[in-house]
Formats: structure tokens, sequence, C-alpha cells
């Protein structure tokens, strides 16, 4: 059993806790969607690492 895309998971769980902390702090709706974004663009990235190591 192939094991290494899990190893991307605590980094796909920090990059979700660090978007809604900052999103949390922010008080403009167009950084929050900046932000929403951001969080899009690193998890599609790290789906493609996974999907690169498989």
């Amino acid at each position: 059993m192939d094991t290494q895309p899990q190893e991307l998971h605590p980094i796909r769980d920090a990059v979700t806790q660090l978007v809604i902390d900052l999103y949390e702090r922010e008080k403009t709706e167009n950084t929050r969607k900046k932000l929403i974004a951001l969080e899009e663009n690193l998890r599609n990235n790290l789906d493609k690492l996974e999907q690169a190591k498989e």
C-alpha cells in the first residue's frame, strides 16, 4: 500500500487552518475572497503533487 500521498495531509490541514485564522481576523470582503482563492490554489497544487508522486 502506497502511503506517500498521506504525507501531504498535514500540510493541507495547516493551510486550511492558516486561511481560517487569517479569514477570521480580516474584515474586508475583498481580502477574504483572496484568502479563499489562495487556499483553493494551494489545495490544487497539493493535489498535483500527490498525483505526481503516484
